[in-house]
């Protein structure tokens, strides 16, 4: 039982990890950002920040799916 819901939980990790930037993406081109003409920033200082917050997310998933096999592997 246990090792069904481990498998469950992997495939599903694995699946977030290939939806979740193509979400953003779709989502990051549908924004509407000729209408913020007050900001003093760029649209390539937003894309910036945007995929700082996309890398970081992914590599702490990565780290958390993988732990175990990441702690075995290192443990002498």
């Amino acid at each position: 039982m246990a090792g069904d819901q481990n498998k469950a939980i992997f495939v599903f990790t694995a699946l977030a990890l290939v939806f979740l930037p193509l979400s953003f993406s779709a989502s990051y081109f549908g924004m509407n950002l000729k209408g913020l003409t007050d900001m003093d920033r760029t649209v390539t200082d937003i894309w910036k920040v945007c995929e700082t917050v996309s890398f970081c997310i992914i590599l702490q998933v990565i780290l958390l799916a993988f732990r175990y096999r990441i702690a075995t592997r290192l443990s002498p």
